[in-house]
């Protein structure tokens, strides 16, 4: 499959027409996807760049959304790898390049899952300036009467705003904002938010207790919780980008 696709985008390379233009961008991103289902993420990350100037060129707005997500494949590719700092200055590129982060309307993939991984991606390289801020514009981007996934993703939004929040030494805002992550998390599946819903009880317990304000209320459902679901598992953003890729391969 690689070498017929590869054979595809040479012979479209010289684009006589904007059908063979659009071909050649097409191929190109296929040939990303293939490449970073072999595990070939650098040779899959230069294809995509490709993927994504073949495309801008085209200029069309579905053509700008599929340039969009070549781009996004590249950071998701970094994250995948472990390269976490590689794959955030990528979606950071990308949110400048189109203005902020790009809605996807013509194509039919989820933009929460992107949202989600943008945040991981800045909770793990600790810069929590920039996560205060993209959280707070996440709840903007989102919609509270979407499926469960979506929710979920707000509620961690929340949570990871209140995380920057205290990083950042706004104790009492970061107590607020762990009272509403969790009144989101709780009408949700305990087996998808147990563990955020865990985590984000302990800290407002930690928070209040600092504060002289813990209350018997939060203590228990601290303890509940903890009894109803295990707590070794972590979230970081490699888990992220295998959803995102998890996403794909059900719409294909």
């Amino acid at each position: 499959m690689a070498g017929e696709t590869e054979r595809v985008v040479a012979e479209t390379f010289v684009a006589p027409s904007r059908q063979v233009a659009q071909k050649h961008a097409n191929e190109l991103f296929r040939l990303g996807e293939i490449r970073a289902r072999l595990g070939e993420h650098a040779e899959a990350e230069r294809i995509f760049e490709q993927a994504a100037t073949a495309f801008l060129t085209l200029g069309s707005p579905l053509n700008r959304e599929w340039a969009a997500m070549a781009r996004f494949r590249q950071s998701t590719v970094a994250a995948d790898e472990g390269r976490f700092a590689d794959a955030l200055a990528l979606i950071e590129r990308l949110v400048k390049e189109f203005g902020g982060f790009p809605k996807f309307e013509q194509l039919p993939h989820p933009r929460y899952i992107g949202v989600d991984l943008w945040m991981l991606l800045l909770e793990q390289t600790e810069d929590y300036e920039r996560l205060y801020v993209v959280a707070g514009t996440s709840l903007e981007l989102l919609n509270p009467a979407g499926p469960a996934d979506e929710r979920i993703v707000i509620a961690k939004a929340v949570a990871r705003r209140g995380r920057a929040a205290r990083a950042l030494g706004r104790n009492e805002e970061a107590a607020q904002l762990f009272e509403q992550a969790i009144a989101l998390y709780k009408p949700e599946d305990p087996a998808l938010v147990g563990k955020e819903l865990i985590n984000a009880t302990a800290t407002l317990t930690e928070l209040r207790t600092e504060q002289g304000l813990v209350s018997g209320s939060v203590t228990e459902s601290l303890t509940a919780f903890k009894q109803m679901v295990g707590t070794t598992a972590t979230t970081v953003p490699k888990m992220a980008a295998s959803r995102w890729f998890a996403a794909r391969r059900k719409q294909q």
